[in-house]
């Protein structure tokens, strides 16, 4: 063994330094006045795990974080979100489209720099905020600029292992699929409170046609919310399962409700299922002010817990009970149905219906009286005078001549 290098590998090893420092570097700059947006998507993140992977390429960014190996989430933020978005490298040869930086980030520190910042926006009517980042070993640095003063963050980067991110991630089996739901984000943020409210500690999610439920096991026993199964709210429900009606997912709340912020900034949800127990949440989050933004996408997966063959029973068994009350229910309505009180024969032509009597509030008779005295008919032709004083000794109220008919009223 010799103590010295020989001449030849010295050559190797200043060949290697050589190749290094001529490797290429790629570095990211970019801007945008979108803080809010950017400030909601970070404290989305750190609900899960206070460091996160960052990679950018040019066509995007995505954010990775993951919680136990059991729990992931991955942002994918879209180009157009940025004022500027540029990605370089050294080597000229090599595509643009090909081209990825990957660093490791404290995204709790990032968060809590937006946030103060969008504390400010009341009191400033546009900030700009820009991204600078040149390659591996540089820090990120994030700047903010407003009419009057300007802010300069370095965030310390760290170096990620392929491999062990590799083995973090947790994937829909797409071959595989067992269910399928596409709902509302406002009532599903309704539910995730209100199962937090009653101290939910074990929650179980059963699906089956056009019936989504919640069910809550707690201290205070059990409880089952019911997701309405209007085709606005509950836009697509399918199990694409053959063996069975239905499907049944546990998880414990703790862990579920940590998706509950991604949820509330979002419009839309879309939930997937496989077979091997792996829960997929899709939420598009849209940016209010730019309304030309697609979007930033929020894929959340997680591992279903063992099921408790206890509770699932109870849960088959009190949806059996409630599909039997709600057929027999049906049943009484049919037989206790009231009968029709209308005449269900054919009316005859010539016969009156039974509001075709009307009383009538004078009867025109013949320009002729009786003398109740005499019983002879007397001629309308008869005097005024001599029928005044007939009436008068009747105390008969005048009646008017008109055309030939004399009015008389009806006392019936």
């Amino acid at each position: 063994m010799s103590l010295f290098v020989h001449e030849s590998d010295e050559e190797q090893l200043d060949a290697n330094v050589n190749g290094n420092s001529n490797s290429s570097c790629v570095s990211f700059t970019a801007s945008t006045t979108q803080i809010a947006h950017l400030s909601d998507i970070f404290q989305s993140l750190i609900s899960i795990n206070n460091q996160a992977i960052i990679k950018i390429k040019a066509r995007g960014i995505s954010i990775y974080s993951c919680y136990n190996h059991t729990f992931s989430v991955h942002v994918n933020i879209d180009p157009t979100l940025f004022n500027i978005y540029n990605i370089t490298t050294s080597d000229i040869d090599e595509p643009l489209d090909d081209l990825e930086v990957s660093l490791g980030v404290d995204i709790n520190l990032i968060t809590e720099c937006f946030t103060s910042v969008v504390n400010t926006l009341k009191f400033e009517k546009s900030v700009t905020c820009y991204f600078n980042y040149q390659g591996e070993g540089s820090p990120l640095i994030i700047e903010f600029e407003d009419n009057y003063i300007s802010e300069k963050l370095e965030f310390f980067t760290f170096y990620i292992d392929n491999d062990l991110e590799d083995s973090n991630l947790l994937f829909i089996d797409h071959q595989n699929i067992s269910m399928e739901l596409m709902v509302k984000c406002d009532v599903l943020t309704n539910i995730l409170q209100d199962l937090n409210q009653i101290s939910t500690e074990n929650l179980f999610v059963y699906v089956a046609e056009d019936t989504l439920n919640f069910i809550s096991n707690g201290p205070i026993g059990t409880s089952k919310l019911i997701f309405p199964n209007d085709k606005a709210i509950l836009e697509k429900l399918e199990i694409m399962s053959s063996d069975k009606k239905y499907v049944i997912s546990q998880f414990n709340f703790e862990m579920f409700y940590k998706i509950f912020k991604s949820v509330k900034l979002s419009s839309k949800c879309k939930i997937i299922k496989d077979s091997h127990g792996c829960f997929s949440i899709q939420l598009l989050c849209k940016n209010l002010p730019q309304t030309k933004y697609s979007g930033t996408l929020i894929t959340i997966n997680m591992m279903e817990l063992n099921h408790d063959e206890y509770m699932v029973g109870w849960i088959l068994n009190d949806n059996a009970e409630e599909q039997e009350l709600e057929n027999t229910l049906k049943e009484k309505l049919v037989l206790h149905k009231q009968p029709n009180l209308l005449p269900t024969s054919v009316r005859v032509a010539n016969e009156p219906l039974i509001n075709s009597f009307r009383k009538s509030r004078h009867v025109e008779v013949q320009a002729s009286m009786v003398d109740p005295e005499s019983e002879t008919i007397t001629d309308s032709s008869a005097t005024n005078d001599t029928l005044s004083r007939k009436r008068k000794r009747k105390e008969r109220r005048p009646g008017k001549n008109v055309g030939g008919a004399v009015e008389i009223p009806l006392y019936l």
